[in-house]
């Protein structure tokens, strides 16, 4: 019945629920997920075609290899990990993914990590000349006590 197919590798994250409300949208998508947790809330959802269960695993080899066993027996056609925790997972490792062609396109891991990054984002900005908010990044290593920073402009402190 459905066009494509679309595995989630890491259903136990917590937009899981916005994700699959967003899929569920969509008509003729068999959606398949992979969970850590036995009792997911979402486990007998009518949106959900195949909920996977598995220990968690030792490495990320074994949850890769995982993705894999699943993308084989399914015949899925696309893995959309939905956290960063996996995005960088998969980045970190991709080469140990059989499947890897099945991934949706992803950033290379040095602009997934400036992007993960305040400080790293805004000197990526600041470089290719893209608009952003005045970023001065402050370690607590190297800010002397009881300097105060001094400004006609608003400022936000971000720990």
């Amino acid at each position: 019945n459905e066009s494509f197919s679309v595995l989630i590798p890491d259903g136990d994250c917590s937009l899981f629920g916005s994700v699959l409300n967003c899929l569920s949208q969509v008509k003729d998508v068999g959606l398949f997920v992979l969970s850590e947790k036995k009792d997911h809330a979402f486990r007998y959802s009518r949106f959900i075609k195949g909920f996977f269960y598995f220990p968690p695993a030792s490495d990320d080899l074994e949850w890769l290899a995982r993705i894999d066993k699943v993308v084989e027996e399914n015949q899925i056609d696309v893995i959309m990990p939905i956290w960063e925790t996996a995005i960088k997972t998969i980045l970190e490792n991709r080469d140990f993914l059989r499947s890897r062609e099945k991934l949706v396109p992803l950033p290379t891991l040095q602009y997934f990590t400036i992007a993960g990054s305040k400080d790293l984002l805004a000197e990526h900005l600041e470089r290719h000349g893209i608009p952003g908010a005045k970023t001065i990044p402050l370690s607590s290593m190297h800010w002397p006590t009881g300097t105060r920073l001094s400004s006609n402009s608003p400022y936000w402190q971000n720990p």
